[in-house]
Parts: C-alpha cells; structure tokens; sequence
C-alpha cells in the first residue's frame, strides 16, 4: 500500500508523481504501439477500464503483480515498461532544470 500523502515530504510527492506520470506515459505508449485501445488493454489484463486511465493519466498506482499482468497483456516484459517511464522522468526533470 501506499505511504499516504500527509506522510511524505513535498519533494518525495513530487518525485511520486513523477513516477506515476511517467510510468503512465510508458503505458500510454506501449499500447499504441500494439494498436490496443483502453478497453482492450482492460480486457486483456484484468484491470478495469477506468483504472487504466487512471494509470495513464498519472494518477492511480500500481502494484507489482498489476504490473505484470499489463506487461502480459501488452505482450512485453515489464522491464520496458520502467525502462521508458524512467527515461521519461529524466525528461521531465531536465527539461524542469532548463
């Protein structure tokens, strides 16, 4: 679970949404990159529909085991996932710097 909001410091929830954001950006692409829509991604995982669009936007977490159901369903390893959802906060936190 979570550690809630009222028990991070400001920058640890911004480093949280950062992770959420980015991890939803990897999602995002991943599933065009097979042409799925939400609803077929929901289907094939097991995950709602509206979880998934929660986790895209950046603003629902996910566990390990959700994880790796959306890897399956999107036919790829979950590595690629936190691969790109890390290059994409590397993005974000230099284009922030500039």
């Amino acid at each position: 679970m979570p550690t809630s909001n009222d028990r991070l410091t400001a920058a640890q929830r911004k480093l949280r949404d950062l992770r959420r954001k980015s991890l939803g950006q990897a999602i995002i692409a991943a599933r065009h990159d097979v042409s799925m829509t939400q609803e077929e991604l929901a289907k094939a995982s097991g995950i709602s529909r509206p979880t998934i669009a929660r986790l895209e936007a950046g603003t629902h977490t996910v566990n390990v085991d959700r994880l790796f159901e959306l890897a399956d369903a999107l036919g790829i390893p979950a590595s690629p996932l936190i691969a790109a959802a890390e290059a994409d906060m590397t993005r974000r936190r230099r284009k922030r710097m500039t």
